[in-house]
C-alpha cells in the first residue's frame, strides 16, 4: 500500500476574532525535512473565512512532495467569541523513478535477479523503500499482477516465488514485518504445512499468493515497496 517515507502530523490553531473584516493570521514552520509551512486565514467581502496552505519542501532533491490537508473549524470552548481552526498536514515522498504504481495499491519494484533474503532487504532500504509488507488482501493482488506479467527470473532458487518483507529472525514463531508489525494484524495466508522448521526464518509468498518460510540463505527474485 501507499505510505509516507516520513509524517509530520501538525496541528496549527488559529484564533479568529469575528467582526474584523481583513484580519489575517499566519504563520510559517520549518520542519525537520526542510520543509517549509504558511498558512493564511481572512474574511472575504461576503463574510466567509478562507485559509490558504503554501508549502514549501526539499525533502527529496529532484522531486515534489505530495501535501494532504484536513482541517476543522469549530467554536472554542475556553474562549466565548472565539473560532477554532485546526488543520493536519502530512507530507510524502514521492517514491523512486524506477518504482511502479501497481492496481492503485503503491509503489513497486520486483527483482528478477535472484538474492538472499538478507541482501533483498539491503538492496530495497538502499533504493529508499523496503521489502513489500504485504497488507491486505486486496494488496496480495499486486502478487498476482506481477507473476502475470510473466516475468524473467533467473538465478532464483524458484521462479513461482518471491521473497517479501516477513520473518522470525528475533524471536521463533514471532513473525513479523520489516517495518515492525506483527504479522498476525496484516495479510497471512500460509500455505499448507506452514510454518514450520527450525532454521528458516525469511518470508516468501508464491504466485498464488501463499506463504512460507524459508532458510535466508536460498536465492529468490523479490519486490521492494517504497514508504
Amino acid at each position: 500500500m501507499e505510505r509516507c517515507y516520513k509524517l509530520h502530523l501538525l496541528v496549527f490553531c488559529l484564533l479568529i476574532r469575528p467582526g474584523k473584516n481583513s484580519e489575517v493570521q499566519s504563520f510559517a514552520s520549518n520542519l525537520e525535512c526542510r520543509t517549509g509551512l504558511k498558512m493564511e486565514a481572512k474574511r472575504n467581502s461576503t463574510g466567509h473565512w478562507i485559509m490558504t496552505v503554501e508549502a514549501e519542501s526539499s525533502v527529496r532533491p529532484g522531486g515534489q512532495p505530495r501535501i494532504q490537508v484536513s482541517s476543522d473549524f469549530a467554536s472554542s470552548p475556553n474562549r466565548p467569541g472565539t473560532f477554532l481552526l485546526t488543520s493536519t498536514v502530512v507530507f510524502q515522498r514521492q517514491p523512486p523513478a524506477d518504482y511502479e504504481l501497481i492496481l492503485g495499491e503503491g509503489y513497486y519494484k520486483l527483482h528478477t535477479g535472484g538474492r538472499r533474503w538478507p541482501e533483498a532487504m539491503q538492496v530495497c532500504e538502499s533504493e529508499g523503500g523496503h521489502l513489500m509488507v504485504i497488507d491486505t488482501q486486496r494488496e496480495s493482488n499486486v502478487i498476482r499482477e506481477l507473476f502475470a506479467r510473466e516475468p524473467k527470473i533467473t538465478n532464483a532458487y524458484n521462479i513461482h516465488w518471491l521473497a517479501v518483507g516477513f520473518h522470525d529472525r528475533y524471536v521463533s514463531k514471532r513473525y513479523e514485518t520489516v517495518t515492525g508489525q506483527l504479522l498476525s494484524d496484516k495479510f497471512v495466508n500460509w500455505i499448507a504445512g506452514e510454518p514450520h522448521g527450525e532454521n528458516q526464518h525469511c518470508g516468501i509468498i508464491n504466485k498464488a499468493t501463499e506463504m512460507a518460510i524459508d532458510p535466508c540463505t536460498t536465492l529468490w527474485a523479490f519486490v521492494c515497496e517504497s514508504y
